[in-house]
């Protein structure tokens, strides 16, 4: 993970374990590791791109206690090797420029970062730019709502964008040692349409608190 991963305290004590996968650093300086950024954020300061990503887990980031609650429990980690000037979100031009350019080499990285920590699940907040480059095109995976039913592999929004799309990828010698669950979802900074976290809670909160049993 570029800039180093963030690790929660109690993520590798976990049975299952759940990646968040970025970008990119967005505007803060190269020399900031990734803890750092989410420390800073758990410390206070208001940075609207974490506290959507916990919103979308159903963990309300104006809570201190709830986001030691989530964060303790999972990896972040960055998909673009260096820090990016300019607003994240899916339609950043350089970022799609690296990840054309560089997307073998990112996902080979990843994959050697999936396998050292088991990593079960990567939830990926960021659909043209990384999601679609991840390795594997296979049977979607499901996720579970509150009721018990199941979603398939793809939800559709309220203005008809794509918010959820998933796969399982298999064990192969190009990535994965063990099966893993992707799933990708707009970008938390995707002000162009319009994100939204309330619609995602229905199905990311099961599975993250299926993981933290």
């Amino acid at each position: 993970m570029y800039h180093g991963p963030y690790i929660g305290i109690a993520a590798e004590k976990l049975p299952k374990r759940i990646l968040i996968l970025g970008e990119s650093h967005h505007d803060i300086p190269p020399t900031m590791t990734t803890q750092q950024v989410v420390d800073g954020y758990l410390e206070g300061k208001h940075v609207q791109f974490f506290q959507n990503i916990a919103k979308s887990f159903g963990i309300y980031a104006e809570r201190a206690e709830g986001k030691v609650l989530f964060w303790d429990k999972i990896f972040f980690g960055n998909y673009i090797d260096i820090s990016l000037d300019g607003p994240s979100g899916e339609g950043g031009q350089t970022a799609k420029k690296l990840i054309a350019a560089y997307k073998g080499r990112y996902n080979l990285d990843l994959a050697n970062f999936v396998n050292r920590h088991q990593i079960n699940t990567i939830f990926c907040f960021g659909l043209t730019t990384v999601f679609d480059h991840l390795p594997g095109n296979h049977y979607a995976g499901i996720l579970p709502s509150r009721d018990g039913s199941m979603i398939a592999d793809k939800k559709l929004g309220k203005n008809g964008k794509l918010e959820i799309a998933g796969y399982l990828c298999e064990p192969s010698p190009e990535t994965y040692d063990h099966p893993v669950r992707i799933y990708g979802m707009t970008h938390p900074s995707d002000h162009w349409h319009g994100f939204s976290p309330e619609p995602f809670v229905e199905y990311l909160k099961p599975v993250f608190e299926d993981y933290c049993k």
